[in-house]
């Protein structure tokens, strides 16, 4: 145990005590609808109070959305998975809120034993919380099974390989097989439920993931069906100096593992399908000293479903899985990437493109021509370096800056207004969103990089269809708000967090302590909140870590930098270098979420270094294991 654990663990216990939890703890904005997740008063039977929860909204506006995360169950309790089906949220104005639920792990056992009592488990639920407001919930245990019907859950078929996700407000169907994930989309486009949904995707060749990378002067694309590199992407001038362009292989989902459920409940579901881009020529092959040859361009999609939301979220992690596992050097495996996208080809007859970029909102008739926002790859060199982005509406650039706060395009037709928005665009460079023709395209790689051996490269988008006939404000306002709920989401979803006596009644972890006040938890609390900000902040008059190491960039941002305090100011990312993480800062501030229940610990540092962590520090190899590289343990 180092110091600063010590003194951590120091400050938490303080004024530590054993009061058990109020089992009337829910207070805040109720729902107002069935359709919002009010699904009436509880049940008259017996139950046994488990554990309070909140969800913190620290955002000056109000808000609706699927909140979920894990709260820790207490041993004695002895919650077995045939059990959960008796498991109710009581919210707001005592009524019962719809709500899922997910074993994350358990007490001393595998999780893959469902005889053993659950340890973690995830709360997921419609959660209405007003602009810095927090709501409190309570979750219970009845004795005997629920009679609470949800008329607007999710629920699902299987026809052969096909699996059908169906609320009142949409249905999606997926297929294990299927390396576009989708077969068809259909849409409530009037909210009266009638089931009278309207088709606006049907699967095509030309939609889903799509890789250009460079071999030996040759641009390789596989995937993804046509698009017009030209218009934007630097694939014949690169600065791999490609020459030519080629067509070619397939993506494919893996024979083994392919496709996992990774959830299926009634208010969130989660499907995760793994695949991998194969050349017809070989080049896409690992062709190492220590194995046999295998395809190294792996991909992992993650496709997400909510109650009562016309929406749906994609999570992408691209990998460059080769890699010899022995000592260096450590460049040998390497790959150049021109360009990786996800494209969505909706079936709609579109009349307009939109284009929503901070105050920035544009519209052309639609056509062809690409739309695109864009965080390009820094330029100019040393102290002449800057982030670099622009916007363009039918390919006629319509403004430049160093960044863009929170950007989203959109295809606007006689039914829906359909968006895609990704998070960290200003961050995670070279990226870009962009409409063409009835598509919408998310491009994760949108200009040449190198991609490390056994690296990976991760993002998400949320798509959101808003039925015009719904739409009571200029199409504008309705588009700037999006953008403005979609980044929350995204970037600052809303967490559920058991309450502090609960979370140490149920002893997964030391002590966090109590609310109570001492100067000692004064003192650690600035503290604290001093390194936060001297990392994280955006403000240009006093820039954070990120800001003056310059880390930026796919497989980079947002890494900790060096641990010199004083070496913190570079002129290009590439004079800046990553720390070991020895302290795990992110790891500290998790635990500090869990006592306060503040978001900005969770989602300001927290999260996407983890994320950035499994995705593209840590080895990555895919299914593959090398033994031990240089003491790094794959």
């Amino acid at each position: 145990m180092n110091r600063y654990t010590l003194f951590l663990m120091l400050v938490l216990t303080s004024n530590y005590s054993c009061a058990q939890s109020n089992s009337n703890c829910a207070s805040g904005e109720p729902l107002a609808t069935q359709l919002e997740g009010n699904l009436g008063s509880p049940p008259a039977s017996n139950f046994q109070h488990v554990l309070c929860f909140e969800v913190n909204n620290d955002s000056d506006v109000d808000r609706y959305e699927i909140a979920y995360a894990s709260v820790p169950v207490q041993q004695g309790l002895n919650l077995l998975e045939s059990q959960i089906q008796r498991l109710l949220v009581v919210g707001p104005n005592d009524q019962v809120v719809a709500s899922s639920f997910k074993t994350i792990s358990r007490w001393g056992q595998p999780l893959a034993n469902n005889s053993a009592p659950i340890r973690w488990l995830q709360v997921a639920l419609p959660a209405k919380v007003l602009a810095n407001s927090i709501n409190q919930y309570a979750l219970r245990l009845y004795e005997s099974p629920l009679s609470v019907l949800d008329p607007f859950a999710l629920t699902f078929s299987h026809k052969n390989n096909q699996t059908i996700i169906t609320s009142p407000l949409a249905e999606f169907k997926i297929s294990a097989d299927n390396q576009q994930i989708f077969d068809q989309i259909e849409i409530d486009h009037d909210g009266d439920f009638n089931n009278s949904l309207e088709t606006v995707y049907l699967g095509s060749i030309n939609d889903g993931p799509m890789l250009v990378y460079d071999n030996q002067g040759t641009a390789i694309q596989i995937g993804g069906g046509s698009h017009d590199a030209n218009a934007f992407d630097r694939i014949f001038t690169s600065a791999f100096e490609t020459v030519s362009f080629q067509t070619q292989g397939v993506v494919t989902i893996d024979a083994v593992d392919g496709f996992q459920v990774l959830e299926a409940g009634s208010v969130k579901a989660s499907y995760q399908f793994n695949g991998h881009f194969s050349a017809n020529d070989g080049s896409s092959l690992c062709q190492t000293n220590t194995t046999f040859a295998f395809e190294k361009f792996g991909f992992s999609a993650i496709v997400t479903f909510y109650r009562g939301l016309r929406t749906f979220d994609l999570d992408i992690e691209f990998r460059n899985e080769c890699s010899d596992a022995a000592t260096g050097p450590w460049t040998d495996d390497v790959v150049n990437i021109n360009h990786l996208s996800w494209n969505f080809g909706f079936n709609q007859n579109p009349n307009m493109h939109w284009l929503a970029a901070d105050e920035l909102v544009l519209s052309t008739p639609q056509s062809i021509n690409t739309s695109r926002v864009h965080q390009h790859l820094g330029q100019g060199e040393d102290a002449d370096w800057q982030r670099y982005a622009d916007a363009h509406l039918a390919q006629q650039r319509v403004d430049s800056r160093n960044y863009y706060q929170n950007a989203t395009i959109g295809i606007q037709s006689a039914s829906f207004l359909t968006t895609v928005q990704m998070p960290h665009l200003r961050f995670r460079e070279p990226q870009a969103i962009e409409v063409s023709g009835n598509n919408l395209r998310a491009l994760l790689i949108s200009e040449p990089i190198t991609v490390g051996e056994g690296k990976g490269i991760w993002n998400a988008m949320k798509y959101d269809f808003t039925p015009v006939i719904m739409i009571n404000n200029p199409l504008s306002d309705e588009l700037m708000a999006i953008k403005q709920r979609m980044q929350l989401w995204l970037e600052r979803g809303l967490l559920v967090k058991a309450d502090l006596l609960d979370i140490n009644i149920a002893a997964v972890m030391p002590s966090l302590g109590t609310q109570a006040t001492s100067l000692l938890k004064t003192n650690y609390l600035a503290w604290m909140n001093l390194l936060h900000d001297q990392t994280v902040s955006e403000d240009e008059n006093t820039p954070g870590q990120w800001l003056r190491n310059k880390t930026f960039g796919s497989q980079y941002w947002p890494d900790t930098g060096g641990n010199d305090p004083f070496g913190i100011d570079v002129n290009r990312p590439n004079d800046s270098f990553s720390g070991m993480n020895y302290w795990d800062p992110a790891g500290i501030e998790i635990l500090e979420f869990q006592r306060s229940g503040e978001p900005k610990w969770a989602w300001e540092l927290a999260i996407p270094v983890y994320r950035s962590m499994v995705h593209s520090a840590y080895l990555n190899t895919g299914r593959h294991v090398f033994g031990n590289r240089a003491g790094v343990a794959v």
